[in-house]
């Protein structure tokens, strides 16, 4: 990624990422514990804004259950 884009992540970002790549190593296999490490401090690595998702949780919660799709969540509106 060029230096020159920053990423703009909510502030679960990081904890996303780590269970992510947890499952892919310890449930799914798909990924042996080291490559999952390199890939979670690649990813840690890329400049960020981290943005504070404590203000617009409730938005998210009526968001999450206007659209009537079980298949998102509450942190897919944030």
């Amino acid at each position: 990624m060029s230096p020159r884009f920053r990423l703009h992540v909510p502030s679960f970002f990081a904890a996303e990422c780590g269970n992510t790549l947890w499952k892919k190593v310890a449930q799914r296999c798909e990924l042996d514990r080291d490559r999952g490490r390199e890939i979670l401090d690649e990813l840690l690595a890329y400049p960020m804004q981290v943005h504070d998702t404590g203000g617009r949780i409730i938005l998210a919660y009526e968001l999450a259950h206007g659209v009537a799709n079980p298949r998102l969540a509450v942190d897919d509106f944030v």
